[in-house]
């Protein structure tokens, strides 16, 4: 769906990213910094990184729904409910849509060394 997401110390999956012209993106409906509250009707608070990854990914052209909490201009968190159809997302669409906008390209990490642990 083109989100990449980032548990933070307040316990919450906040949007870190969002690929350029990826479901997410094209819908309008999701912005950088929004709160993912339950996927597909199950509530995410508690759960890892990788079990979030696993609800929200899969089959292409198949439907997810997303609640969110949305800060507005104001402050206050509006709960917004989104469905958007899950997409592969190209390599050059994955670069985060921030990081495209300021001209730069996500650092790549180094490959592990064997015995580095």
């Amino acid at each position: 769906v083109g989100i990449t997401f980032k548990l933070r110390k307040d316990g919450q999956y906040h949007v870190k990213a969002l690929a350029e012209g990826g479901p997410a993106v094209m819908s309008g409906c999701v912005n950088i910094g929004d709160v993912i509250v339950s996927v597909d009707g199950i509530p995410i608070q508690g759960h890892t990184h990788e079990e979030l990854a696993k609800l929200v990914l899969g089959e292409d052209a198949t439907p997810v729904d997303l609640v969110t909490l949305h800060r507005s201009p104001e402050g206050f968190l509006t709960p917004t409910s989104v469905r958007l159809y899950r997409a592969v997302i190209s390599s050059s669409a994955a670069t985060p849509l921030h990081l495209q906008l300021a001209g730069q390209q996500p650092q790549q990490r180094p490959p592990a060394q064997p015995g580095s642990g």
